[in-house]
């Protein structure tokens, strides 16, 4: 390296080239093709409000299952942008806070970078700058080139000086409370979701009235932190921290502790699965669900009344998307190979896929009951005329979606559940027919569901009534292929003694019975409708089967290899 900014640079390009590469790929994507996406499927971003915009138009309609779909299209487009942008310019601002995901200790500035022969003020200096630059080039892409659609919550992202704020306090946080692991995770929750929701302080006017040099202030004292907190992990000052030996929440990671003795290897590796991935996801979802909350509660009080309908909704629609979400990323951060002590475990491949699937299923009931607790508490702090005004608008709907409310909760439990579990088994496939079989599922469904989009939005026309016209066959074979692939697997785990037949028997009677109960009430609730078929059809397929038979086939490979 010609010198310490050139080998920098190439650090932080080797670690994450291909996950900025994607970041811009999915910038100009949005920038090339969004709005065009929207014209075809009659949706006007230049209207006032989106949201009402989908409720006029959902209002005059007549509460048919394609119409469903077509208003849930509309949602989910206009819900993208936010989304993506949001999860960018965090990934952007993790990128350049330069840490690592290292279990043992998450979120950890690099050893490696203690003994560089480079002062911490060129450190700091370049990783702030850099970060400035790339979070700037972020906010353009975002604001100047893809046609946004009008929402209220995106009036406060035209600030840039809100994207370098977010970029440089967290900076400060993770770097300055280096050794202080539980402080530092909620403070920087709560910084990140102030700023999220509102980088143009609307709901404070004092604050509101001097926007800028608000800013200013808080990047200045932020730059001061990160200063500071980076020449402190680099020259190992923690220890002098006098309240770190009287708050026990505050201090570093400790050793696991556990009783002293179990009850059966099940039990144990139950323990060990809830220690090691589980209470992870379960603290995850805390920190991102009541953090918030103790936020906008305030907010919310102040403010009673209609002022506070909008914010009640956003935040319920935060509240119950948080577990589905972090459960999905759970799933998809897959392990390339199994841990040593689990493959060294006296214990056959189904006792240790059955104690991931039971702590899998134990951290989401709980972050199911703490998400709904919470959920109650804005409710009754908040105003609920925004909801209550859009399904008086909708009388179409009504007779569809009421009489579904008990199943669909009860669905996106069972949806957050199995959207966990592909961690136990598709990372130690990777390059295996399985692995393939896997690929070519995700791309068939990513493919089907941009075939419904266009289908359901655009009425009246021959590919629509084509799909319609195979969807019940197509779907009713892919219903055959899932169970063929669940016989082999279980019969294969079977044979190679891998599972017991009471665990396949067990999970085969619960996997009947939900399957009986989701598709019982469906059909009684639109028995009457004209897509009642492939709905079904479509439910079946989502209820993971053929994904519990290949567990023990892939566990067996990683521990074998």
């Amino acid at each position: 390296m010609n010198s310490p900014s050139t080998a920098l640079t190439w650090e932080i390009w080797s670690r994450h080239r291909n996950r900025l590469l994607t970041v811009f790929f999915v910038i100009l994507s949005f920038a090339l093709f969004y709005s065009k996406l929207c014209v075809s499927i009659g949706l006007d971003l230049d209207s006032p409000n989106a949201l009402d915009f989908i409720v006029q138009k959902s209002a005059v309609m007549h509460g048919t299952l394609p119409e469903i779909f077509q208003v849930l299209a509309w949602l989910a487009l206009v819900c993208a942008p936010l989304a993506c942008m949001v999860i960018t310019l965090l990934y952007v601002v993790w990128v350049f806070t330069f840490t690592d995901l290292n279990p043992r200790e998450p979120f950890s500035f690099p050893k490696r970078f203690f003994t560089l022969p480079v002062s911490t003020r060129f450190l700091a200096s370049r990783l702030i700058g850099s970060g400035t630059v790339a979070v700037g080039l972020a906010y353009l892409g975002w604001t100047r080139l893809v046609h946004l659609p009008h929402l209220s919550v995106f009036d406060g992202f035209n600030d840039g000086l809100a994207w370098i704020n977010l970029l440089i306090l967290s900076q400060a946080i993770v770097w300055s409370l280096d050794a202080f692991p539980f402080p530092r995770v909620l403070l920087l929750v709560a910084v990140s979701f102030f700023l999220l929701t509102h980088p143009d302080f609307h709901w404070y006017r004092a604050l509101e009235a001097h926007q800028t040099p608000v800013h200013l202030l808080l990047i200045f004292i932020g730059c001061g932190l990160a200063f500071i907190g980076l020449d402190k992990i680099r020259h190992g000052r923690w220890q002098r921290w006098f309240w770190e030996g009287w708050i026990p929440l505050t201090g570093a990671r400790t050793e696991l502790r556990g009783p002293k003795s179990f009850r059966s290897a099940a039990h144990a590796q139950f323990w060990f699965e809830w220690r090691r991935q589980g209470r992870k996801v379960f603290y995850t979802v805390c920190a991102l669900t009541v953090v918030p909350v103790l936020v906008m509660i305030p907010e919310l009080l102040l403010h009673p009344g209609a002022e506070s309908g909008d914010p009640t909704c956003g935040l319920c629609v935060y509240l119950l998307g948080v577990p589905l979400f972090i459960h999905f990323f759970q799933g998809v951060s897959h392990e390339r190979t199994v841990a040593q002590f689990t493959a060294n475990r006296p214990l056959n491949n189904g006792g240790i896929i059955v104690a991931q699937w039971r702590v899998m299923a134990l951290t989401t009931v709980l972050s199911w009951l703490v998400t709904l607790l919470l959920v109650g508490v804005v409710l009754l702090a908040g105003d609920l005329s925004v909801i209550n005004d859009t399904l008086l608008s909708m009388p179409g709907y009504q007779h569809f979606i009421r009489p579904l409310i008990p199943i669909i909760l009860p669905g996106m439990v069972i949806c957050t559940w199995a959207s966990g579990m592909d961690r136990v088994w598709v990372g130690v496939t990777i390059g295996t027919w399985i692995f393939r079989v896997y690929q070519a599922t995700i791309l068939a469904v990513l493919g089907f569901g941009f075939a419904w989009l266009f289908a359901v939005t655009h009425p009246d026309t021959f590919f629509r009534e084509s799909l319609f016209l195979i969807l019940p066959g197509l779907l009713a074979g892919l219903v055959v292929l899932k169970l063929f692939l669940a016989q082999w697997a279980f019969h294969t785990a079977i044979r190679k003694q891998l599972i017991t037949r009471r665990t396949l028997i067990q999970y085969l009677l619960v996997w009947a019975s939900l399957t009986a109960i989701v598709l019982g009430s469906v059909f009684a609730v639109c028995h009457q409708e004209s897509g009642v078929v492939p709905l079904c059809l479509g439910i079946i397929l989502l209820l993971p089967l053929a994904r519990i038979g290949f567990a023990p086939l892939a566990l067996d490979r990683g521990r074998h290899r």
